[in-house]
């Protein structure tokens, strides 16, 4: 069996004050989905939470969705200290092209050595 890998992120709203974090095997479209096809009742859409802050890349979903199981029992200080470790300028990282097409995600540059001083 191959494994697609998967993704655990984190998103903000325009003025960074709600944190969302979840999992996906496809970043892209699952931020198309956030921002284009979110229910009205989603949460998603009641915070306006479209932004892609963080991310990290894992070999299986199974490691993403654990991960993304951690990170969603911390607290807001410690999302922020793993946000700022690794975009420190909080720069939103998916950018929608003007032809409507799937987002350009940035990569930021990780030192894993950061984690630790979490």
């Amino acid at each position: 069996m191959i494994d697609k890998g998967g993704y655990s992120y984190i998103l903000t709203n325009s003025t960074r004050r709600v944190l969302y974090t979840g999992v996906t095997n496809d970043i892209c479209s699952r931020m198309w989905q956030h921002w284009y096809e979110s229910p009205e009742s989603s949460f998603v859409y009641r915070y306006k939470v479209q932004y892609l802050i963080y991310f990290e890349m894992y070999h299986t979903i199974e490691e993403a969705i654990s991960r993304e199981k951690q990170i969603k029992s911390w607290s807001r200080k410690k999302k922020d200290r793993l946000i700022n470790a690794h975009n420190s300028s909080q720069k939103f990282l998916a950018f929608f092209p003007d032809d409507g097409g799937l987002p350009e995600i940035s990569y930021p540059d990780y030192d894993e050595t950061l984690d630790k001083e979490l």
